[in-house]
């Protein structure tokens, strides 16, 4: 990952971290330095990630296979949080995890990160999450097809990923 994060996708996260009620804050917390874990360590990451990154950059980064990506990835977390992941915290986290991948997608694969895309993957994985939370994890879904690779819950937190401290100036209207 890059020294900063794409501006767009800083303005995105900045905006939901500012939304998130403190009762919310220590959940959605955890759940994103989960899939930093998952996203950053290279074990992980190959094991993963890139086959995730392989498929949906093949089929030409639709945004239905990056929201299904970003499912996968929630889906590997609950997965290795033994299905106790705070359903509250999913939605806003998966929305944050989502800035993360499509920055590492921009400067590892070439993805083109506009603000139409990031407007179209949000409101598909909002729309994925919903149908996942109403219908309590059961079924054939990216979130439950998990792959044979979860963090270990007693890995400490990665190291804060370069740009998480520099801020851009977040806006109204994000997503």
């Amino acid at each position: 990952m890059g020294a900063k994060l794409n501006p767009i996708l800083m303005k995105v996260k900045d905006h939901v971290e500012s939304k998130l009620p403190d009762e919310l804050k220590e959940p959605v917390e955890r759940v994103v330095l989960a899939g930093q874990r998952i996203l950053y360590r290279p074990e992980t990451h190959t094991k993963v990630v890139d086959p995730i990154y392989e498929r949906v950059k093949a089929r030409g980064f639709q945004p239905d296979d990056l929201a299904n990506g970003i499912l996968t990835l929630l889906g590997v977390i609950n997965h290795a949080a033994k299905g106790k992941m705070a359903a509250e915290a999913v939605f806003p986290a998966g929305i944050i995890l989502m800035t993360y991948i499509l920055d590492d997608l921009e400067q590892v694969k070439g993805l083109e990160v506009t603000e139409e895309l990031v407007k179209s993957v949000g409101t598909l994985l909002s729309q994925k999450v919903l149908r996942e939370l109403k219908s309590g994890g059961s079924g054939q879904t990216p979130m439950n097809n998990v792959p044979d690779a979860e963090p270990t819950p007693a890995e400490p937190a990665p190291a804060e990923p370069p740009g998480l401290a520099e801020t851009v100036p977040s806006e109204q209207g994000a997503l």
